[in-house]
């Protein structure tokens, strides 16, 4: 990763996405490289950009930022995405997570905490607002257990996530390799790497977990 942290901020609210830039900008390592209104703007200048980071609010016109964010993860650009909003629920969290959001930042906070959602998204670390993620652990632990999980899922490179895809189809190791032709060793590979990031240990473990979670891989 280069030094410099790219930044693409998308949020309707003008004075909003101006006072996010000043602030993002005080900070030497990061520059904000592009504003956007709507999701198809956004869009577009992640496209063209490029940019380490996008911050995309959840309600824009034109695509919200949850679509952004699906687009981004099938079009398989080189960009991580930091949702914004004024949704402190769980479940939208976890929403946005199974669509490929590595963060969730908490509007209300944003001034406090988008520098450090923005280094951690950067940094291959996911990042959610510690106001809601304290609230989820003391409402449900159950939830935050199935939002740690995800998170782990987030940790996989999308080698990683195909092989894991494939593990949830019952394939063996020689069924994967010829699947994505590639060496078994790879795939061996990928499945000892997959299981050190999700703490998996034993034979079946890491069938067993992509069995659970098939549909959020």
């Amino acid at each position: 990763m280069s030094d410099l942290i790219t930044v693409v901020i998308a949020d309707d609210h003008p004075v909003f996405r101006h006072g996010l830039r000043d602030i993002i900008e005080t900070d030497a390592s990061m520059r904000v490289i592009a504003e956007a209104g709507d999701g198809k703007t956004a869009l577009k200048h992640i496209r063209t950009e490029l940019p380490t980071i996008a911050v995309l609010d959840l309600d824009m016109p034109e695509i919200n930022g949850l679509d952004v964010t699906k687009q981004i993860c099938e079009e398989d650009l080189p960009t991580s995405v930091l949702i914004l909003t004024i949704y402190e629920d769980e479940h939208l969290y976890l929403r946005a997570m199974d669509l490929g959001a590595m963060g969730y930042l908490i509007k209300e906070t944003a001034i406090d905490d988008i520098a450090e959602g923005i280094r951690s998204v950067a940094n291959g670390e996911s990042f959610v607002s510690p106001r809601l993620g304290r609230r989820v652990t003391r409402k449900d632990p159950s939830l935050n257990d199935e939002m740690q999980q995800r998170l782990g899922l987030l940790k996989l490179t999308p080698s990683e996530r195909r092989v894991l895809r494939l593990v949830a189809k019952d394939l063996t190791t020689a069924e994967i390799a010829d699947e994505l032709i590639i060496a078994m060793k790879t795939v061996e590979k990928h499945r000892t790497n997959i299981s050190r990031k999700l703490h998996l240990s034993g034979h079946y473990s890491l069938q067993r977990f992509a069995l659970q979670h098939k549909e959020h891989i």
